[in-house]
Protein backbone atom coordinates (compact mmCIF):
# COMPACT_ATOMS: atom_id res chain seq x y z
CA UNK A 1 0.00 0.00 0.00
CA UNK A 2 2.65 2.44 0.85
CA UNK A 3 4.69 1.62 -2.33
CA UNK A 4 1.36 2.46 -4.32
CA UNK A 5 0.99 5.73 -2.42
CA UNK A 6 4.52 6.51 -3.10
CA UNK A 7 4.17 5.79 -6.59
CA UNK A 8 1.01 8.32 -6.91
CA UNK A 9 2.62 11.11 -5.31
CA UNK A 10 5.37 10.72 -7.43
CA UNK A 11 3.21 10.60 -10.35
CA UNK A 12 1.19 13.59 -9.09
CA UNK A 13 4.69 15.62 -8.84
CA UNK A 14 6.25 14.35 -11.98
CA UNK A 15 2.78 15.57 -13.51
CA UNK A 16 2.97 18.95 -12.03
CA UNK A 17 6.93 19.91 -12.89
CA UNK A 18 7.95 22.71 -14.13
CA UNK A 19 10.49 22.53 -17.23
CA UNK A 20 14.01 23.22 -16.38
CA UNK A 21 15.16 26.70 -15.50
CA UNK A 22 18.69 25.68 -17.55
CA UNK A 23 20.16 26.94 -20.37
CA UNK A 24 22.63 24.71 -22.39
CA UNK A 25 22.74 27.37 -25.39
CA UNK A 26 26.25 28.07 -26.81
CA UNK A 27 27.76 24.86 -23.96
CA UNK A 28 30.07 22.80 -26.90
CA UNK A 29 32.53 21.86 -24.69
CA UNK A 30 32.87 19.59 -22.13
CA UNK A 31 35.34 16.96 -20.16
CA UNK A 32 33.77 14.32 -18.53
CA UNK A 33 34.64 13.31 -14.60
CA UNK A 34 32.64 10.03 -14.09
CA UNK A 35 32.81 9.20 -10.04
CA UNK A 36 31.60 5.63 -9.12
CA UNK A 37 31.53 5.44 -5.18
CA UNK A 38 29.26 2.50 -5.65
CA UNK A 39 31.32 -0.21 -5.44
CA UNK A 40 29.20 -2.38 -8.07
CA UNK A 41 30.94 -1.94 -11.23
CA UNK A 42 34.31 -3.60 -12.21
CA UNK A 43 36.91 -1.08 -13.97
CA UNK A 44 35.88 -2.60 -17.34
CA UNK A 45 32.21 -1.59 -16.83
CA UNK A 46 33.39 1.86 -15.05
CA UNK A 47 35.41 2.10 -18.23
CA UNK A 48 32.31 0.87 -20.62
CA UNK A 49 29.85 3.24 -19.01
CA UNK A 50 32.39 6.28 -19.57
CA UNK A 51 32.94 5.52 -23.32
CA UNK A 52 29.11 4.95 -23.70
CA UNK A 53 28.80 9.00 -22.33
CA UNK A 54 31.62 10.08 -24.44
CA UNK A 55 30.33 8.52 -27.44
CA UNK A 56 27.00 10.40 -26.73
CA UNK A 57 28.63 13.60 -26.22
CA UNK A 58 30.38 13.44 -29.58
CA UNK A 59 27.64 12.20 -31.18
CA UNK A 60 26.08 15.36 -30.25
CA UNK A 61 28.56 17.64 -31.33
CA UNK A 62 30.81 18.12 -28.04
CA UNK A 63 34.37 18.66 -28.57
CA UNK A 64 35.47 16.78 -25.50
CA UNK A 65 39.35 17.37 -25.69
CA UNK A 66 39.06 21.19 -26.44
CA UNK A 67 40.86 23.95 -24.25
CA UNK A 68 39.15 25.78 -21.56
CA UNK A 69 36.02 23.16 -21.35
CA UNK A 70 33.26 22.95 -18.94
CA UNK A 71 33.12 19.73 -17.09
CA UNK A 72 30.14 17.74 -16.89
CA UNK A 73 29.83 15.55 -13.87
CA UNK A 74 28.47 11.75 -13.54
CA UNK A 75 28.83 10.34 -9.81
CA UNK A 76 27.19 7.18 -8.36
CA UNK A 77 26.52 6.71 -4.77
CA UNK A 78 24.92 3.34 -3.01
CA UNK A 79 23.75 3.31 0.46
CA UNK A 80 22.76 -0.15 1.78
CA UNK A 81 20.05 -0.33 4.07
CA UNK A 82 19.03 -3.68 5.33
CA UNK A 83 18.67 -6.11 2.12
CA UNK A 84 17.97 -3.34 0.03
CA UNK A 85 20.47 -0.88 -1.97
CA UNK A 86 19.38 2.71 -2.39
CA UNK A 87 21.05 4.74 -5.58
CA UNK A 88 21.70 8.27 -5.29
CA UNK A 89 23.11 9.11 -9.21
CA UNK A 90 23.62 12.89 -10.22
CA UNK A 91 24.80 14.53 -13.74
CA UNK A 92 25.28 18.04 -13.20
CA UNK A 93 27.55 20.78 -15.55
CA UNK A 94 30.15 22.76 -13.35
CA UNK A 95 31.45 25.84 -15.55
CA UNK A 96 33.85 29.00 -15.02
CA UNK A 97 31.99 32.34 -15.12
CA UNK A 98 32.34 35.90 -14.36
CA UNK A 99 29.61 37.32 -11.87
CA UNK A 100 27.53 40.43 -12.40
CA UNK A 101 28.51 41.62 -8.51
CA UNK A 102 31.16 44.76 -8.19
CA UNK A 103 34.67 43.54 -9.44
CA UNK A 104 32.96 40.67 -11.63
CA UNK A 105 34.30 37.89 -9.69
CA UNK A 106 35.47 34.81 -11.81
CA UNK A 107 33.91 31.86 -9.39
CA UNK A 108 32.97 27.74 -10.52
CA UNK A 109 29.25 27.47 -10.66
CA UNK A 110 26.59 24.49 -11.36
CA UNK A 111 24.83 25.38 -14.44
CA UNK A 112 22.91 22.09 -14.71
CA UNK A 113 22.20 19.46 -12.62
CA UNK A 114 19.91 16.69 -12.63
CA UNK A 115 19.70 13.62 -10.59
CA UNK A 116 17.81 10.06 -9.37
CA UNK A 117 17.05 8.89 -5.74
CA UNK A 118 15.97 4.97 -6.18
CA UNK A 119 15.37 1.69 -4.55
CA UNK A 120 17.78 -0.75 -6.79
CA UNK A 121 16.03 -4.27 -7.91
CA UNK A 122 18.99 -5.17 -10.20
CA UNK A 123 21.74 -2.65 -8.95
CA UNK A 124 23.94 -2.65 -12.47
CA UNK A 125 21.09 -2.54 -14.56
CA UNK A 126 18.88 -0.54 -12.92
CA UNK A 127 21.77 2.42 -12.33
CA UNK A 128 22.96 2.16 -15.93
CA UNK A 129 19.43 2.80 -16.76
CA UNK A 130 19.54 6.01 -14.87
CA UNK A 131 22.28 7.45 -15.62
CA UNK A 132 21.82 7.01 -19.59
CA UNK A 133 18.39 8.49 -18.98
CA UNK A 134 20.00 11.54 -17.40
CA UNK A 135 22.15 11.68 -19.90
CA UNK A 136 19.51 11.69 -22.26
CA UNK A 137 17.37 14.08 -21.10
CA UNK A 138 20.59 16.18 -20.68
CA UNK A 139 21.18 16.01 -24.33
CA UNK A 140 17.73 16.62 -25.32
CA UNK A 141 17.63 20.00 -23.66
CA UNK A 142 20.99 20.72 -25.38
CA UNK A 143 19.33 20.26 -28.92
CA UNK A 144 16.48 22.44 -27.84
CA UNK A 145 18.68 25.08 -26.81
CA UNK A 146 20.88 25.20 -29.96
CA UNK A 147 18.28 25.70 -32.02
Amino acid sequence: MSKLLLSLIFLITLASAKPLPYNLENLNKLNLYYVDKSGLFSKKEQQEISQHIKSRLRTSGFNLHADDPSTLVVSIKTIDIEDTVIAYITLLVGEEVITKRDDNIETMALTYHQSDFLELDDPVIDIKEVIYRLLEEFLQLHSEDME
